[in-house]
């Protein structure tokens, strides 16, 4: 309940008309006006308030998305870095282990085994224990 209405009910209906005739008045002009100057400047005070409250959440909560967003990307970034030097390193060692046991790769070889998806690099791990040829490997035709 605004504060006009708390005023109306206080006063009596013909009280109310005979006041508002007095703030019609060229007299009381200057009443009637410093009321609504007042209740402007409450209003504007009030919206500034909720502005610069919404604009401390909005910034809260962009500096919270923020944050979390850069922690995302950063664990997300780790683990597809691990991920890349596990594969990286596992093709090294099964290239490595290759040239142990048929010496020197060709270049075919060495593009087929880059080729490779990362299952592709364990299986051919585990074959290579039995294998006697890259070809039976799949590397040589």
């Amino acid at each position: 309940m605004d504060h006009d209405q708390r005023f109306k009910i206080l006063i009596h209906e013909a009280q109310q008309r005979e006041f508002e005739k007095l703030l019609a008045n060229e007299a009381y002009k200057g009443v009637q006006a410093m009321n609504v100057t007042s209740y402007e400047k409450g209003l504007e005070k009030g919206l500034e308030k909720g502005l610069a409250m919404n604009a401390t959440s909005y910034e809260k909560g962009l500096e919270k998305g923020l944050e979390e967003g850069l922690e995302k990307g950063l664990e997300k970034g780790l683990e597809k870095g691990l991920e890349k030097g596990l594969e990286k390193g596992q093709r090294q060692l099964l290239r490595e282990l290759l040239e142990a046991k048929f010496g020197h790769l060709s270049a075919m070889v060495q593009e087929r085994l880059e080729q490779l998806p990362p299952d592709g690099i364990r299986a051919l791990g585990k074959a290579l224990l039995k294998a006697r040829s890259l070809r039976e490997l799949g590397l040589e035709d």
